[in-house]
């Protein structure tokens, strides 16, 4: 069997010169719309037909069939592809939505062709409403007339929240933590004297309180350090030393 998968761009991207790659044993190319690079499709061959999705038909209940099956080659696809966007954005602005792929499962023989139940399948992004209370949104309109917007701080919960999106926790949490070093750290880096930075900034601590407060521990999560230490129902004191000893190495007092 055949798979075919195509993975836009966000935007135009201008590739002048340009021709195949080989990629996990299969072959890549970029797909050119009136001079524009509009996305790259990937072809590999002779894959197995579990790979294509099949569809199921039930007797039971209003669902009259389910679709089954699981491309793995897809997770590796996207995995590389991510991963490539990555070095990428270090130089220019780019951006591949491996969250659209598109794959087309052809058969190389009649009777492979026969087999395969759905020919294509495609990827979407899931962008639920976002529920904006009115006032904040005048209040930002009413801040933007007295002051410049907080363009630093935006990029920094922009980045902690895209990292949390994509399950890269870890990066999710140096993004938080240099935006709160950055508010409230007053210039220390060292671990005692940034635990007592915060540990003195009122505002800091409201916030910390009020996160912990009355907070119910994930299910799924007994083994970490933070969940063991939320478990004992912590201070604030304890949640701030705990929070800057996970950033911080311990031999930078």
């Amino acid at each position: 069997m055949r798979i075919r998968y195509t993975v836009p761009f966000k935007r135009k991207i201008i590739i002048d010169d340009h021709w195949e790659i080989p990629v996990q044993g299969g072959k890549l190319r970029i797909i050119d719309e009136t001079g524009y690079a509009k996305a790259l499709e990937l072809t590999f061959e002779k894959q197995p037909l579990e790979y294509a999705p099949q569809l199921q038909r039930s007797n039971k209940g209003e669902v009259a069939a389910t679709i089954t099956g699981r491309d793995h080659r897809m997770i590796f696809v996207k995995r590389q592809l991510d991963d490539a966007a990555t070095f990428l954005e270090c130089i220019y602005d780019i951006e591949l939505i491996t969250d659209e792929i598109n794959a087309k499962y052809e058969g190389e023989t009649p009777e492979e062709e026969a087999r395969i139940t759905i020919k294509s399948f495609s990827m979407g992004r899931n962008n639920p409403a976002l529920p904006l209370p009115f006032d904040m949104f005048t209040r930002a309109i009413m801040a933007a007339e007295k002051c410049d917007g907080p363009r630093f701080e935006a990029t920094l919960v922009g980045s902690a929240r895209k990292a949390l999106e994509a399950q890269e926790f870890i990066n999710s949490f140096r993004y938080s933590f240099l935006l709160i070093e950055s508010l409230y750290g007053k210039g220390q880096f060292r671990k005692d004297g940034l635990q007592a930075a915060l540990k003195t900034s009122h505002e800091f601590r409201d916030i910390v309180e009020f996160s912990i407060k009355d907070m119910i521990p994930a299910k799924d999560d007994h083994s970490s350090d933070t969940a063991k230490l939320l478990a004992t129902k912590p201070t604030a004191n304890d949640v701030i030393n705990h929070l800057v000893e996970s950033k911080v190495p311990a031999n930078t007092p």
